[in-house]
């Protein structure tokens, strides 16, 4: 009997090594050699390669999409005081915002500093996932280091509401907190507007729609980091030679813009094979490049 405790326990030892073995080998992902922070990034990874792996399941099962089960399966935890930070929501059109703000000015109006500066933040994450909360530490340190207050601004995503939602309560909101800039103490000569990724794009639309409407309200500043600038062509060098990397690969451009548009997967490969590219955007292409776009399928 001890024998064969004995080896049983082996067997267990053995079967559970092997099995982390197999599940490190599944997760594992060459990362490029320009990588920073390559521990975190291999971590972030391994979680995406997970929800890959759930979201296609989901797929397979009529249950829905990767990345409305992302979104579901996604949480950000809200953000906590800090010695210097003040974090609060307060409700812009139709987003219930966050807001980041020095400590030392936690008054409005009167109570507070006249005059003082702002940028409106909008968060990427393929216009499908992602919230405000998910910048809570760079909200944090553009507050601690510029003292200016931060609007993270929260937007219906595609997986709810395909276009244009997520371009409504962008901008509704940067109205709403242009309007409001007097009676919380801000100049709005000296509001910003800022985001990354499919936010940087979405910082873009509202910028351009504010000009083309003859809004009085204009950003003083328009930072855009990573965005995404075109989605005309989707076969560009730069996305065949990224294809693979890490990350990229698992989240192709095609389907979170098919989600976006046409709120399901249906248009996704049409999209990969630029059949959505219309003759006028194709031409404006051309002359922007000096390329000329040709449907993939028609070399297929």
């Amino acid at each position: 009997l001890i024998l064969m405790g004995c080896c049983s326990c082996r067997f267990l030892l053995f079967l559970s090594a092997a099995s982390a073995c197999l599940l490190a080998y599944g997760l594992y992902e060459p990362l490029p050699d320009f990588s920073q922070d390559r521990a975190l990034l291999a971590l972030r990874c391994a979680a995406l390669k997970t929800l890959t792996a759930l979201g296609r399941l989901m797929e397979r099962l009529n249950l829905g999409s990767f990345e409305t089960a992302a979104h579901r399966i996604l949480r950000f935890p809200a953000p906590s005081y800090t010695s210097s930070v003040i974090f609060y929501y307060r409700q812009f059109a139709n987003s219930r915002t966050l807001v980041a703000m020095p400590r030392h000015e936690s008054g409005t109006g009167e109570n507070r500093t006249a005059g003082a500066a702002a940028v409106i933040y909008i968060h990427g994450g393929g216009w499908a996932l992602g919230a405000p909360e998910m910048h809570n530490s760079l909200c944090e340190q553009l507050v601690e280091q510029t003292g200016i207050t931060v609007f993270a601004v929260r937007y219906r995503l595609s997986s709810e509401q395909p276009f244009p939602a997520a371009f409504d309560d962008c901008l509704s909101a940067t109205l709403a907190i242009f309007d409001a800039a007097k009676s919380l103490g801000l100049d709005a000569g000296r509001i910003a507007i800022a985001g990354d990724s499919a936010g940087g794009q979405l910082t873009a639309s509202v910028v351009q729609q504010l000009r083309r409407s003859g809004s009085p309200h204009r950003p003083k500043l328009h930072l855009m980091v990573y965005p995404v600038t075109q989605a005309v062509n989707l076969r560009t060098s730069s996305h065949r030679s990224h294809s693979n990397v890490a990350l990229m690969k698992h989240l192709p451009s095609s389907r979170f813009l098919s989600l976006y548009l046409a709120g399901d997967m249906s248009a996704a490969d049409w999209i990969s094979q630029l059949g959505h590219a219309t003759e006028y955007a194709r031409l404006a292409y051309k002359r922007a490049t000096g390329e000329v776009l040709v449907n993939a399928y028609m070399h297929m």
